[in-house]
């Protein structure tokens, strides 16, 4: 029996014990059934052959003939019942003071108050009652499904995916696919099929998520961010196409993608997001719209319909600086580069054809590269051919880790699989990237950049082998036939200092 049923017990007890006595109290003391003797009511004394209404014992006089036919008190029934329940009150009062008076209420009413009272005070106290339970894991499922079709529904105050439905229902619904995750299999207080939480956090839309700049240079292309979230236990790939939608047209050279960015999410939830390089835009201030349409692929719904979203934008394209801004060269600010990538090539052994690299930003977080742009190619060559291309940017100084970003150019996974870990035939290049460098200016920053670094060096390639299973790669560009190319998606900012695995 689980600790529902007790709980439901405990109150069906708790209701034969308090009616239990209060009926005693009742049949003890406010008894008014009439008897055929005569006794005097306040001494009691037996006048049954004494006529009048004067008590010979006591002198007592009653009013009339009917108070000397009343039943006699049973006090002593009486204190016990009363007795039993103030200690059934005692115990109540001890679980209230020690966790709460919404400790002693079932899952399902709680859920039933958390659902339709209203979201502010009893309301607001069951719903914070209720994710407790959640995140613990100790809700029941019954209560879970009606919380989801309630969250999926949304509020007249926090419609689904606002910021106030997300502080209300996400953590109860990340505890819902824990919960469908670990305990699959139903049991006594469950409903009776197992994947009931899974359909029922699948009437779940995903969340999609996009931010353009606010500021950018006229000479690189516009990147924007992306992401997906949903509350899925199984989640599908993702189909994620972007376009620009305005009058001011994208300018696309013969590298550059094709008009509508195509993505595809594997199936992973909690992803980090994806980078997606659009097209170039003239100097100015620019008015438009992002376009997301995200299809499903590989669902159990084949003939889901595409999500479309559209997201506001305003891009103030401003003059590249990189004419104006002085080179910083030499060996030394080579030397601090090189100590960024000085982990090289990171492999896991288990997962062959899985590689990252690992950048050590507080090698330029000196004041001695306050204000300096960053911006590099870095190969990882076999033989002279690149088997893996990453860029990456950040602003140098005390804050640099704040601005590091990157985006995966090619990953050959099969020449990957065979790179020896002593990483003899393999070297690691590294050449400066003015253009992309200029991507970590626009950002919030205490500096203005005051310096851009320019040099190139290659090394051979150091070999750090990991323990364990990577996580997967989320995001990778496609084209518009569906197939996964070589190269990946690029990445969100590391928000961490120190190491960071890209």
């Amino acid at each position: 029996m689980g600790a529902q049923s007790y709980l439901w017990l405990g109150w069906i007890l708790a209701i034969l014990w308090f009616g239990t006595c209060a009926c005693t109290v009742a049949w003890a003391l406010f008894d008014v059934r009439a008897t055929s003797l005569r006794r005097c009511p306040k001494c009691w004394h037996d006048l049954s052959g004494i006529a009048g209404l004067c008590c010979s014992e006591c002198g007592r006089w009653a009013k009339n003939e009917q108070q000397l036919h009343r039943r006699k008190p049973r006090r002593l029934p009486a204190y016990l019942a009363l007795g039993a329940a103030l200690a059934g009150a005692l115990y109540i009062h001890d679980r209230v003071v020690t966790d709460s008076w919404m400790a002693i209420i079932p899952d399902r009413m709680m859920s039933q108050v958390a659902c339709f009272a209203p979201s502010t005070g009893v309301g607001e106290r069951a719903l914070n009652e209720v994710r407790i339970r959640a995140v613990r894991g100790v809700l029941s499922r019954g209560s879970l499904l009606d919380l989801i079709e309630h969250a999926a529904l949304g509020d007249a105050d926090a419609p689904v995916h606002a910021t106030k439905w997300r502080d209300r229902y996400a953590s109860i619904l990340g505890a819902a696919a824990a919960h469908e995750i670990i305990n699959g299999q139903p049991d006594d207080e469950s409903v009776s099929d197992s994947g009931e939480i899974s359909l029922a956090l699948r009437s779940i839309p995903p969340r999609i998520r996009c931010a353009s700049p606010s500021k950018w240079f006229e000479d690189d292309p516009v990147v924007v961010g992306l992401n997906i979230d949903c509350y899925w236990i199984e989640p599908p790939d993702f189909l994620a196409r972007v376009s620009w939608d305005s009058s001011s047209a994208m300018q696309y050279s013969g590298s550059d993608q094709p008009d509508a960015g195509c993505v595809r999410r594997a199936g992973a939830a909690g992803a980090a997001g994806a980078n997606i390089v659009l097209g170039r835009l003239p100097k100015g201030s620019h008015d438009g719209r992002i376009i997301v349409e995200v299809t499903q692929v590989g669902s159990r719904d084949d003939e889901s319909p595409p999500i479309r979203a559209e997201f506001p934008a305003h891009i103030q394209v401003m003059p590249s600086p990189i004419a104006e801004l002085p080179r910083i060269s030499g060996t030394e600010v080579d030397a601090a580069v090189g100590a960024v990538c000085r982990d090289g090539l990171l492999l896991w052994p288990a997962s062959p054809g899985r590689a990252a690299f690992r950048f050590n930003i507080d090698a330029t977080a000196s004041t001695e590269f306050e204000g300096v742009l960053f911006g590099a190619q870095i190969l990882a060559c076999e033989a002279g051919v690149v088997r893996r291309s990453i860029r990456t940017w950040w602003m140098g100084g005390p804050r640099s880790a704040e601005s590091l970003h990157w985006e995966i150019a090619l990953e050959d996974e099969a020449a990957l699989a065979r790179v020896p870990l002593d990483g003899s035939g393999w070297t690691l290049r590294v050449a400066s990237m003015p253009s992309i460098a200029c991507r970590s200016a626009p950002a919030p920053a205490p500096t203005l950049p005051t310096r851009i670094w320019e040099g190139a060096f290659e090394v051979p390639l150091t070999i750090s082998p990991m323990t364990g299973v990577p996580q997967p790669r989320p995001w990778r560009v496609v084209d518009d036939s569906g197939p996964a190319s070589s190269k990946s998606a690029s990445g969100d900012s590391a928000r961490t200092t120190g190491s960071t695995v890209r």
